[in-house]
């Protein structure tokens, strides 16, 4: 019998990988970028969605028009004023693409969950169901 994840699990596990790119790109972009006005300093509300340069998540899509079907976009987004670079922009998809190849194994199961590119950017998809790492 296998396990799947209820929904908090899914958010939870979805919570800590959007934690782990936000971290890397505030390292990478913070000094380069203007934190917009309204905007709390990086590490001063208790979840790190509110707070710095950046704001990573997971947004559900039920994959209408997409070859893969439903799944996870991951939704970058630069808290700044600032035009922002097309590099830099390029260059925070490669970094989140990084950090989810190196922990996706640790949270998912890697035979049923894959992450693929379309053009709207990154997706995390399952060919059954989320489920987490076999043990």
């Amino acid at each position: 019998m296998s396990y799947r994840f209820s929904v908090y699990e899914l958010e939870d596990r979805l919570r800590i990988l959007s934690d782990a790119i936000d971290e890397a790109l505030e390292q990478e972009f913070g000094p380069r970028y203007e934190l917009h006005p309204s905007r709390p300093k990086d590490g001063t509300t208790a979840n790190s969605a509110n707070d710095g340069l950046f704001h990573s998540s997971f947004a559900f899509s039920p994959g209408f028009g997409s070859i893969y079907g439903r799944g996870y976009h991951i939704k970058i987004i630069f808290s700044t004023l600032q035009p922002v670079l097309e590099e830099d922009r390029i260059r925070a998809h490669d970094i989140a693409k990084c950090i989810l190849k190196e922990l996706l194994p640790h949270h998912f199961d890697m035979e049923s969950t894959h992450l693929v590119e379309e053009a709207t950017g990154l997706k995390l998809i399952s060919s059954s169901r989320f489920a987490p790492p076999s043990l």
